[in-house]
């Protein structure tokens, strides 16, 4: 079934559509890209913005605790997979 969002698909030629393609690989390619402290959040917006839809998405995050708790993970299971021989600033338990 197609999405209402997605049948100005059906009216496109072929060359508006490997446009549309293109557009969309660039801009995926340049959120991937983004490195480090180079990403945020408002990245996530202007790669929704290349929807239809033109919705921001559920920005909303949880308590602060619980936040920072998961960030500690996700930095622990992302430094363990990458640089298993480093420090982490956290502790030991990603190891």
């Amino acid at each position: 079934m197609i999405s209402i969002h997605d049948v100005d698909i059906e009216d496109k030629s072929v060359h508006e559509l490997k446009a549309e393609v293109r557009r969309l690989r660039m801009a995926i390619r340049h959120h991937r890209d983004l490195k480090g402290n180079d990403r945020c959040w408002m990245d996530d917006l202007e790669l929704y913005a290349h929807l239809p839809e033109r919705e921001e998405g559920d920005l909303r995050l949880p308590p602060k605790e619980e936040f920072l708790k998961n960030c500690a993970a996700f930095c622990e299971k992302f430094w363990s997979l990458r640089c298993p021989h480093q420090e982490y600033p956290f502790g030991n338990e990603g190891r």
